[in-house]
């Protein structure tokens, strides 16, 4: 593990731990928004995966709609009228009726306020009246159309004290124990707003239709219990399906956590509702609005209904008249028909869908947060944004799945947004950090590298650059030295300005010959060039590389810089190159005050020493014996010498390259030929075969006259002081 990768991964820990932290606690402060967010989640959710109603449900709803309200006339209606409503639905054959509406007031008798308005003058009118009064107290004519089947009025349960209770309360679910009650979480009220007693009476049952919109008057949850003082009332929808289901008893189901009495769900005889510890579901929408069978009233009171749209169904009677106002803000539709949630929570019921979160559920949202944290944290620092896509998409997948698979199995809608949004957040900050910190990173590979490298290769390094390291390493490499010969006597003569001017002629294409080769520049001193091979991008062939680079350097000097030089009047430039290949260390070494990239080590000192060597055998290009076996397949050499340096005790084989092996003319190869011999029988200590072979060599080689020239002053004195019998060719020098 990098520092690089601690920090993301350090930083992604914490984030996960937090936002876990967030979670748990739910300070009040953040606490809005983070219901918001889940809730715009579970909109979402709701808009897009849905489960649709089927073909021909068993529910239908008769609407008291705008049309109705104009041919019938304004709202309330005579309770006539809903009496012969009524009683058409039951001849239709429809099994449960159930009210989205209360009849908290009676009824005036318009009979009996006649009676009360006829003057003493003519009481003789009173009996006729008296006898059909009885023909117009309309609440008892809407009682009896009740009576014809399994009817469900509504009552509505107010917070307050204020106002007083109203109408008669149907009777509730199941009394509990004061204790109970209040150990419950069960929405609690303090009054209520229910229907008169003879109404109440007649109806087979009652139900609530109090709705709970959240904060942002969004209706997503709808209660199917509430309490009010020790008892517990059901909702509309509950007693409705409870009646089409005949449901013999129903029963709270509950389950002590810690001590508490926590409400687990409703079972209607053996058929399970589960709900949340507030007695709420979560509405499980079927579509938007009028998604359900909707039958105007007006049709209903003029007969002029299909019979198969009622009979056998639980029809719900209600309203979605503008100027009624049941009509709720839902994630479906921002206005949504009251008595078509009723309809949609008893739907679920019956179909067996029915949504609800779980007191465990919110336990499970924190672990899956720390737990895809976690996962992320740890393996995204690794990957780039391409194959990070990989494990990303994996634990979406896997959180959606899992949220899927809840709602299909169990009905519990699990909280996954909190989840998703950490594995998006931590992809989205790994990329970022990833982005900035190559950024660094090129940025830092461009300030070490630029004055080293060529600009290409820079873009080379930066594509390598989690291989590049800035810490020192010892790797094999390939250095060369580069001396120019006589330089103070060139540079004497010279203003400041010439001079510049001619090291600028001479640094600059010798600059570009080693990066067209993949050279790195290690630096300037004075008129000496130090480059190296292999580093900071590893290269197989970085002797090959640096051979190349230093024949061109000669060949470049040679045919086109002095012939430039000399039209300019300018001193000739030669130069000598040392080459050494060989383990060394390689970093950006220095002070806190000034670092550089460069190599330390034997194998360093051994290129310069070679370099020098070239003084001593009038020679251009010289090479270690480590360069040579790593090349000698690609250029043709010639064996130098084997000589042994200041400071150490073997000696090593020098060579110098002649040219590419694919270049070379027979008169090369003759000569290279012919010069092995001569230094074979050298070694050898066969003075006279040496001697006439060397000595022809430089006859015919004026420009290494100097070179072979070395070897017969050798030996003269070998004559006259021959070395040892074991002695094996090496030549030990003195000087560095």
């Amino acid at each position: 593990m990098t520092k690089e990768n601690l920090f993301p991964i350090s930083l992604g820990i914490f984030f996960s731990i937090l936002l876990a932290g967030v979670l748990f606690f739910n300070p009040p402060v953040i606490s809005p928004v983070i219901d918001s967010l889940e809730n715009w989640a579970h909109d979402w959710s709701v808009r897009n995966d849905y489960k649709p109603l089927g073909k021909n449900p068993p529910i239908a709803i008769v609407n008291i709609d705008d049309e109705s309200l104009q041919e019938i006339g304004r709202w309330p209606w005579s309770r006539d009228i809903l009496a012969k409503l009524v009683s058409n639905l039951y001849q239709m054959g429809a099994t449960v009726i159930g009210f989205d509406v209360v009849f908290s007031e009676p009824e005036a008798n318009i009979v009996e306020k006649v009676i009360q308005s006829i003057p003493p003058t003519e009481e003789n009118a009173v009996p006729a009246l008296e006898k059909i009064k009885n023909d117009f107290n309309y609440d008892e004519v809407f009682a009896k159309s009740l009576q014809l089947g399994d009817s469900v009025l509504a009552t509505v349960f107010l917070p307050g004290k204020e106002p007083k209770p109203v109408g008669l309360l149907p009777k509730p679910l199941v009394t509990l124990e004061p204790d109970m009650a209040e150990n419950l979480d069960v929405l609690e009220m303090s009054s209520y707003l229910s229907n008169i007693s003879l109404l109440e009476n007649a109806a087979k049952t009652g139900g609530f239709i109090n709705s709970t919109p959240d904060r942002d008057g969004m209706l997503r949850f709808a209660p199917l219990l509430i309490r009010y003082g020790n008892a517990i009332y059901p909702s509309l929808a509950l007693q409705t399906a409870a009646l089409y289901l005949l449901t013999k008893k129903t029963t709270l189901i509950t389950k002590l956590y810690e001590g508490k009495l926590v409400l687990e769900g409703v079972k209607l005889d053996q058929y399970f509702l589960p709900t949340d510890p507030k007695g709420r579901i979560l509405i499980p929408f079927r579509g938007p609005s009028f998604t359900f069978p909707y039958i105007s009233a007006k049709d209903v009171l003029n007969g002029n209904v299909d019979k198969n749209l009622v009979e056998t169904k639980m029809v719900f009677i209600g309203s979605s008249a503008t100027a009624l106002g049941d009509l709720k803000t839902t994630p479906l539709d921002p206005l949504f028909p009251g008595t078509e949630v009723h309809a949609t929570i008893a739907a679920g019921m019956i179909d067996k869908y029915l949504l609800y979160k779980p007191a465990w559920g919110h336990g499970v949202t924190i672990l899956l947060t720390l737990a895809v944290g976690f996962i992320c944290s740890i393996l995204f620092p690794f990957m780039g944004p391409f194959l990070s896509l990989i494990p990303m998409a994996a634990l979406l997948s896997l959180l959606i799945f899992l949220k899927e698979w809840f709602i299909d199995h169990e009905w519990v809608v699990l909280s996954v947004f909190f989840p998703i949004c950490s594995v998006l957040f931590l992809y989205i900050f790994n990329i970022a950090y990833g982005y900035l910190a190559e950024g660094k990173k090129r940025k830092e590979i461009k300030s070490t590298f630029g004055q080293y490298v060529p600009p290409e290769y820079i873009d080379m390094l930066m594509k390598k650059g989690k291989e590049i390291s800035m810490e020192g390493e010892s790797k094999e490499l390939t250095v060369l030295f580069a001396d120019i010969v006589g330089f103070t006597s060139i540079s004497e003569p010279l203003s400041a300005p010439q001079l510049k001017k001619l090291l600028n002629l001479y640094l600059s294409p010798m600059t570009q010959i080693i990066f067209n080769y993949h050279g790195t520049i290690d630096k300037y001193v004075g008129d000496m060039i130090m480059a190296f091979w292999g580093a900071p991008v590893t290269m197989p062939n970085h002797a090959g590389l640096a051979v190349s680079a230093a024949l061109e350097m000669q060949n470049v000097l040679e045919n086109e810089l002095n012939p430039e030089l000399l039209k300019m009047n300018q001193p000739q430039i030669h130069v000598r190159i040392g080459l050494n290949t060989g383990v060394m260390n390689v970093g950006d070494m220095g002070s806190n005050f000034r670092k550089a990239y460069t190599v330390l080590g034997d194998a360093v000192n051994l290129a310069s020493r070679l370099e020098g060597l070239g003084k001593y055998y009038h020679l251009r290009l010289q090479v270690g014996e480590n360069t040579w076996e790593k090349t000698k397949n690609e250029f043709v050499y010639r064996k130098i010498d084997r000589v042994q340096v200041k400071g150490k005790h073997v000696g090593i084989d020098i060579y110098e390259p002649i040219c590419p092996i694919g270049k070379a003319t027979p008169e090369i190869l003759e000569q290279m030929r012919k010069h092995h011999e001569a230094l074979e029988a050298y070694q050898k200590q066969q003075w006279d075969q040496s001697e006439k072979l060397f000595g022809e060599l430089q006859t015919s080689s004026v420009k290494q006259s100097d070179f072979y020239g070395v070897f017969l002053d050798r030996i003269k004195q070998y004559r006259l002081h021959p070395p040892p019998p074991s002695w094996d060719g090496t030549h030990i020098l003195e000087d560095k």
